[in-house]
């Protein structure tokens, strides 16, 4: 499960910096509870929120996988394949705003 929390952690990282990008190019946060923590503490508010989420979830996985190894592995790796939707879809924009698709 180890290598399930890297690619969290990864997938963590570079949904801030998507989000933030997003963010400044006029694009807003989805999120309503993610949306406060980012207008009442900005980028270190978001980055604080995020890796609290990040290590509740990996503690979560590992309570799971230590009373039934299957459920904690399929638990981490679900959780990485639902944290990258976001990431997928920040890119996407970014990347159809760029080419002057949604501007």
């Amino acid at each position: 499960m180890h290598i399930h929390y890297l690619c969290l952690t990864i997938v963590a990282a570079v949904d801030i910096a998507l989000t933030w990008t997003i963010l400044q190019m006029g694009g807003t946060e989805v999120n309503p509870i993610a949306d406060v923590v980012i207008q009442e503490g900005g980028l270190k508010g978001m980055i604080g929120f995020k890796f609290t989420c990040v290590v509740l979830v990996i503690q979560m996985c590992e309570y799971v996988g230590r009373r039934q190894l299957n459920k904690g592995l399929w638990l981490s790796r679900s959780v990485v394949g639902i944290s990258s939707v976001p990431v997928f879809v920040g890119a996407l924009h970014i990347t159809l705003y760029s080419l002057d698709f949604l501007r």
